[in-house]
């Protein structure tokens, strides 16, 4: 049955709760540890940002030879992501589309993967909002509303139908976020139990049939 989970970063504010609590209750530690003090700081600033509401909507899967081509809609929360670009921050959409194959006992098995970043931004001296897609085409609007209409509709192949076999149970999986700042990899990597994202991650999934 096809379903849409929007899923909350559970793991990553649970972990801040606890650290947070921890070191409420360990004050001398927190002060004599400058830079446990600067991870905790970023860790609740980071995350008291705009978030931004976003769904999937009518997703539509058929085959095509050798791939599989997927299209559906984007629904945004409109006002905050005009009033971030507006504000002159850069959105940037990550898009994460697998095809899996289901097993019951173990991790399902990544059969194709793609991965693909849109980038919407707005250029203040000329007052147009730019698109920049996945495939590196860039689009200009003058109108805020212009370019809610083009990013709502999304569209995309994955070349992977020759290597799934039939009787063989798969999936389709989409996950989408939203980001509006750039972390640095070595903050990433210390802070790794972060989802960074301000829609938190958005997932679709589907049992394929062949």
């Amino acid at each position: 049955m096809d379903k849409i989970q929007g899923l909350g970063i559970v793991f990553g504010y649970s972990l801040q709760s606890l650290l947070k609590n921890y070191f409420i209750q360990n004050k001398r530690f927190l002060k004599k540890n400058f830079f446990i003090k600067c991870i905790l700081f970023f860790i609740f600033v980071f995350n008291a940002g705009m978030a931004m509401a976003l769904n999937i909507q009518n997703v539509k899967i058929n085959y095509d030879k050798d791939k599989i081509n997927v299209q559906f809609n984007l629904v945004f929360n409109s006002l905050k992501l005009k009033q971030a670009l507006d504000n002159g921050q850069r959105v940037r959409l990550n898009i994460c589309a697998a095809i899996l194959q289901d097993r019951i006992f173990i991790w399902d098995k990544q059969i194709s993967v793609k991965d693909m970043d849109v980038i919407l931004s707005k250029d203040m001296i000329k007052n147009e909002y730019n698109l920049l897609s996945y495939d590196g085409t860039v689009k200009r609007f003058l109108k805020f509303k212009d370019l809610l209409k083009s990013i709502s509709k999304m569209r995309f192949s994955i070349y992977c139908l020759n290597l799934l076999q039939k009787h063989v149970p798969y999936s389709f999986r989409l996950v989408l976020r939203l980001y509006t700042r750039e972390v640095p990899v070595w903050l990433k990597d210390i802070l790794f139990f972060l989802d960074f994202s301000v829609s938190g991650p958005v997932v679709y999934e589907q049992q394929l049939n062949f």
